[in-house]
């Protein structure tokens, strides 16, 4: 019973955190140099009405003749995936509280909510904006280097991180401007694999980049477009995250 209960309000606390991500996501689409409109729709949008309608299209599917069943069953999965994704900043957090949840001590697992959240905010921002802002930035950053306190050796690992990652994709982007005569990687990229090697320390950079770029490459391959304006922060986020609960 405890453990339902824990889970609940695990749950229910991560989409309130989801709608505090949702907001400040507003807050960066109004950012100068956002690229909202690449993006569609806010989180939650749409038209008035919308959930009244989507209730009134269930209830009709509902009361097709069970000839239809197989169809009704797919067209209210899909009307359900639309709902989900209008909240998509909710889900994703609550899911991935979820998983902390199951796959960190409970020593960790409050540094873990931390760290799924700040993930989950930055990237959502990036897909919407291809912009990290160092409000979120920064602070993340921070966290990862108070979250080892009382522990020197994770402080060490935790700084040579940060400066290891950070300053590795720094030269690494000039090298790319220098060659190809423009920025491959925005400040906010820098910044984050900065302060995720902070978090996991040095020893984590190789696996961390080597599984933000190949999840970067399947992203690219997926699209097909000729815009070269890849969100790269969901990628460095899910890879960082994937070994943060990892065992």
């Amino acid at each position: 019973m405890i453990t339902v209960l824990s889970v609940f309000c695990l749950l229910l606390y991560g989409v309130i955190m989801g709608h505090l991500a949702r907001r400040i996501l507003g807050w960066a689409r109004a950012l100068p140099g956002a690229t909202a409109a690449r993006r569609g729709p806010l989180p939650g949008g749409g038209c008035a009405g919308g959930g009244r309608l989507a209730y009134g299209r269930l209830t009709a599917i509902s009361g097709q003749r069970a000839s239809a069943a197989p169809g009704a069953r797919r067209a209210a999965w899909t009307m359900l995936s639309r709902q989900m994704w209008k909240r998509r900043c909710e889900a994703s957090c609550a899911l991935a509280f979820l998983a902390a949840f199951a796959a960190l001590p409970a020593e960790r697992l409050v540094s873990g909510l931390v760290f799924s959240w700040f993930l989950l905010t930055l990237s959502w921002i990036d897909y919407h904006t291809l912009l990290l802002p160092d409000r979120l930035t920064l602070p993340f950053l921070l966290c990862g280097l108070l979250s080892p306190l009382g522990e020197p050796q994770s402080l060490y690992a935790g700084l040579l991180g940060a400066l290891c990652g950070g300053g590795g994709l720094w030269l690494l982007n000039g090298v790319f401007y220098r060659v190809r005569g423009y920025a491959g990687l925005g400040g906010g990229d820098i910044k984050l694999l900065s302060g995720l090697g902070a978090w996991l320390g040095w020893q984590a950079l190789p696996l961390l980049c080597a599984s933000a770029a190949l999840t970067g490459i399947a992203w690219w391959l997926r699209r097909r477009t000729a815009d070269k304006d890849i969100p790269f922060g969901p990628c460095l986020a899910l890879a960082g995250w994937w070994i943060y609960i990892g065992p």
